[in-house]
């Protein structure tokens, strides 16, 4: 997908709507192009043209609660998706996108009534889903040996109903994830290439599939972070040789493994490199690079570059975020260290009482909260 790409959707949406002012799906889709652009007053005139066009439909308001979301207007955001389920109750959609909302706002009781919800529906996809959402809440509370268990669980029940390989292949990668960051590596290695393993199961020859290989950096990251750069690295060439298919997929993959990679064998200039093409690829950012990006640039001293990675990140309520829940809790701790070598001490001391607040039931032994606690004490001292 070029750069540019969104004008171009742009300039169609609007000559398909100059030939049918009625054309209601046409409002929608131009709606998400401003919004990747960056022009929010543009997108919500376009989707409240479709929503006069058809007032009685739950899609529109749902869209226009992810336009809020992604440009951190969480109180609008959440109002819109909950006018959609008002329109109607069993709009998944919304539901899941407000259980995401509420979990951002901390009300962890009514986030979790939305994955109620979604494990209780007809749907063994979406009871799935909601399964491993229940997981995710637990995650982003810190309060990992529950989530292990509540993902244990979720895989007999998935097993049960026969969910697809994508969805289970995600609670693996969950629990690598919680393992890595304990730094349990053979746990999470086996977990992560577990989730790889899964996830080709649906179409094996299919590499044109993102979902048969969006777990792999994971994998890499975890090899490389384990000590086993090599082997890190022979997973990036592996997804390099298809590079020539010109895939965006793949490279965005490609780039974001060899980002992790590069930061982790301490070389941030070239971190950086790899890490920057992901919005010039699909021209927009990505949450979990975002974080990434940040790191590099405080491992540089780009003080201000890490800074703007993490308040932009940090105004992208969405699904992207959501997903990310160890990293969309560490952005608050990585953006208090960004602003207390900036020399913002009050700044500072407000992003490390963020990130405690999340964490203040979190599992004992995590290095970054005693870290923001200390940091924390000494700021407030010399303050």
């Amino acid at each position: 997908m070029a750069p540019g790409w969104q004008e171009e959707a742009i300039r169609y949406y609007r000559r398909a709507i100059e030939i049918d002012p009625l054309y209601k799906h046409a409002y929608n889709d131009l709606a998400y192009a401003y919004q990747q652009i960056g022009d929010l007053d543009r997108s919500i005139w376009a989707i409240n043209q479709y929503i006069s066009i058809a007032p009685d439909e739950a899609n529109p308001y749902d869209t226009r609660g992810d336009l809020y979301a992604r440009n951190g207007k969480l109180n609008e955001a959440i109002a819109s998706y909950e006018k959609a389920l008002q329109i109607k109750p069993g709009f998944l959609s919304s539901t899941r996108k407000l259980g995401h909302m509420y979990l951002f706002l901390r009300q962890y009781d009514k986030a979790e009534e939305s994955c109620r919800k979604l494990v209780s529906d007809k749907e063994a996809s979406n009871r799935a889903e909601g399964r491993e959402y229940l997981a995710l809440i637990l995650i982003y509370r810190g309060k990992f040996e529950e989530a292990l268990e509540v993902l244990d669980a979720g895989l007999s029940a998935d097993l049960i109903d026969q969910v697809e390989p994508f969805l289970i292949s995600w609670k693996h990668s969950y629990k690598a994830a919680i393992h890595g960051h304990r730094k349990e590596w053979e746990l999470a290695l086996k977990e992560a290439k577990l989730a790889v393993e899964i996830s080709y199961e649906a179409d094996p020859d299919d590499v044109e599939n993102w979902q048969s290989l969006v777990l792999i950096p994971e994998y890499g990251r975890l090899l490389a972070l384990s000590g086993r750069i090599e082997e890190a690295e022979e997973v990036a060439r592996s997804l390099k040789k298809d590079i020539e298919r010109e895939d965006p997929t793949i490279i965005y993959l490609y780039s974001e493994l060899m980002g992790h990679i590069e930061l982790i064998k301490g070389n941030a200039e070239a971190a950086v490199s790899h890490l920057k093409k992901a919005p010039e690829k699909f021209g927009f950012p990505i949450f979990n690079w975002r974080i990434e990006l940040a790191q590099a640039y405080l491992e540089l001293g780009r003080l201000d570059a890490a800074v703007s990675e993490l308040e932009g990140a940090l105004q992208q309520y969405d699904y992207n975020r959501a997903i990310w829940p160890i990293l969309a809790v560490k952005a608050y701790y990585l953006l208090g260290l960004a602003y207390e070598r900036s020399g913002w001490t009050d700044k500072a001391i407000e992003q490390y009482e963020e990130f405690l607040d999340i964490w203040k039931d979190a599992d004992p032994g995590i290095e970054e909260i005693e870290d923001a606690k200390a940091r924390l004490a000494r700021l407030k001292g010399a303050a």
